[in-house]
């Protein structure tokens, strides 16, 4: 009889034992729980994006050339532009990258952010520099290393073309304006002589006149 319930107690004990683990597992696996959990973390780090992407400034064009020009010397480095250009940031520069890092937390499936992504879309219409070499940590936020080195896209060439024909033209107008300068200096100089020789040349007429009159008097 006391083997009876002896064996009736270590069943009891090894249901409460099963029925607490799988209170546990219940809790942990839990699609709820999981989601929900899924969801903050992704909604931090989209906050932690758009907050990178909102301090980006839009460059005024003397800047950009200035840039475009700079590049073209070579591959340039990120230590390069950041000493030469004070105005450059991460996410300034990233509005003209044609390269856009990855997401490193995916939105949940069951979110509208899955079918459209929040982040403003990159206008590739400006996308003048490239990445040398895609980083391995290329995820955004993307801050670059100073060893990143970049060089111009395409569209970065054809507007390099367009300016150096643009400075071509500019400097051919001002050696035109300069000669033409010089031309106007000559002739005021020789304009000047002229009229000085005209004045030696009536002095000499009425010179003459004299004499002759003078001549024809004591004749």
């Amino acid at each position: 009889m006391s083997d009876i319930k002896e064996i009736i107690k270590q069943a009891d004990s090894l249901k409460s034992t099963i029925g607490g683990l799988q209170n546990q597992i219940s809790l942990q696996s839990s699609p709820v729980n999981y989601f929900h959990s899924s969801d903050e973390e992704y909604k931090r780090y989209k906050k932690k994006v758009q907050d990178f992407t909102s301090e980006a400034q839009n460059l005024p064009n003397d800047h950009l050339e200035e840039l475009i020009l700079f590049v073209n010397k070579g591959v340039q480095s990120y230590k390069d532009l950041k000493s030469k250009f004070h105005y450059l940031t991460d996410s300034t520069l990233q509005l003209y990258l044609l390269n856009s890092p990855k997401l490193k937390v995916e939105p949940p499936l069951y979110s509208s952010d899955s079918l459209y992504s929040p982040f403003k879309s990159k206008n590739y219409a400006q996308c003048y520099f490239e990445l040398v070499t895609i980083p391995n940590d290329f995820y955004a936020p993307y801050y670059f290393s100073d060893s990143d080195e970049f060089q111009l896209t395409i569209l970065g060439l054809n507007t390099l073309q367009r300016l150096e024909k643009e400075n071509h033209t500019l400097q051919l107008a001002e050696e035109s304006l300069r000669i033409s300068e010089e031309s106007l200096h000559i002739s005021k100089e020789s304009a000047k002589y002229g009229k000085f020789a005209a004045w030696l040349a009536g002095i000499g007429i009425f010179t003459t006149i004299i004499i002759a009159i003078l001549s024809f008097i004591f004749s």
